[in-house]
């Protein structure tokens, strides 16, 4: 019944593969996927190369939106219950804030290093402004960034980490009442928004500049709440193999934009849920997801200078040397973040080896 009450629907959510306390399983398919969206998302930003030929639209980022919906009702929503919402906002920022840092470093020192090494070459002020902006995930004041530039003018997937973080806010100030009648709601209007805007002949893969900026907000509302009930609900009894699912996420290239984001992401992560296999390789490349995403777009200008301006290689080969940049650089990021979040945790740990009450007491 849609309308469960919210523990009951916790306690029937309860991962059939868990091992291990909330939070602690991981699903090799959903590392998979991630990683497969986060290639498929600097392929499109190289579409310009001829590395993309896919007529579709891509909405991966809606397969994350899906995607996060469900981790964060399977990893945090017993700790949001027990510790409230800004032990878990914290959790987020420490996840997601040190490789976009350094992602909004890129673009001001390059700005630096061509103003350096070119007569006359002046430095954009747009980039100073909005560095104190976006260091607080907040896009470029509108009106210094013109409509065909993005939001987030230092790094233009920041949208989507803006709406992230918008909406795990939201979750974890209604959670104690959020019944899945009201998820049921909330998808479905913004459900009919996406349609609407599908039917107006606006695209519904928009959402990075000022002009269609609210459009990231229906695509958030609408994967999220879908990814918490398919956590919420049973998970289908068999198992695909991940080529399966693979395939399926490569069939949405093909399809109408809108049948991708309201059908076909919610049924791959729903099927998904039920893959039970592991493997290193689907893990590896869902680690290399978020550093890729992060860090790809303010690379591009750096590699294309290099590629175009000073060495005059064929465009596709400076499509190809991007996006091994870009994938270089996660590897090396990811690396860098394992032992950031290692810090974190220990520093988590370390807080709770010596409980208050045995702390050393004054003569």
């Amino acid at each position: 019944m849609a309308d469960m009450d919210f523990n009951a629907g916790v306690r029937r959510a309860e991962p059939s593969t868990s091992t291990h306390s909330q939070g602690k399983t991981r699903n090799a398919a959903f590392d998979g996927l991630r990683g497969i969206a986060a290639i498929s998302v600097v392929m499109l930003h190289l579409k310009a190369t001829g590395l993309y030929p896919f007529p579709g639209e891509n909405h991966a980022v809606d397969l994350f939106f899906v995607l996060s919906g469900f981790v964060v009702a399977q990893a945090y929503d017993r700790r949001i219950l027990a510790n409230g919402v800004l032990p878990f906002m914290r959790l987020r920022l420490e996840r997601l804030y040190p490789l976009y840092a350094v992602s909004l470093l890129i673009v001001p020192a390059f700005s630096l290093f061509i103003a350096a090494i070119s007569k006359g070459h002046g430095i954009d002020p747009a980039i100073w402004i909005s560095l104190p902006f976006q260091a607080l995930y907040l896009p470029s004041p509108p009106a210094i960034v013109p409509h065909d530039r993005p939001a987030f003018l230092l790094n233009g997937p920041g949208w989507s980490l803006f709406w992230e973080l918008a909406i795990n806010v939201a979750y974890a100030v209604a959670l104690p009442k959020l019944r899945n009648r009201v998820l049921f709601i909330v998808a479905g209007v913004a459900g009919i928004a996406a349609i609407d805007l599908a039917l107006s002949g606006i695209s519904t893969e928009a959402g990075s500049d000022w002009p269609t900026f609210y459009i990231g907000g229906i695509r958030v509302l609408f994967g999220f709440s879908v990814g918490v009930l398919i956590y919420r609900y049973p998970k289908p009894r068999f198992a695909l193999p991940f080529l399966v699912i693979a395939a399926l996420a490569a069939c949405t290239l093909f399809m109408p934009g809108i049948v991708s984001m309201l059908v076909m992401m919610p049924l791959i992560v729903w099927l998904s849920s039920g893959y039970r296999s592991h493997s290193a390789t689907l893990y590896h490349l869902g680690r290399l997801s978020y550093p890729l995403y992060a860090i790809h777009i303010p690379l591009f200008p750096c590699v294309f200078w290099l590629a175009g301006r000073q060495l005059h290689l064929p465009l596709i080969i400076q499509g190809l040397a991007a996006l091994s940049t870009a994938m270089l650089a996660a590897w090396i990021l990811a690396f860098g973040d394992d032992r950031i979040q290692k810090w974190f945790a220990d520093r988590r740990i370390s807080k709770r080896v010596l409980p208050a009450e045995e702390l050393p007491r004054p003569a």
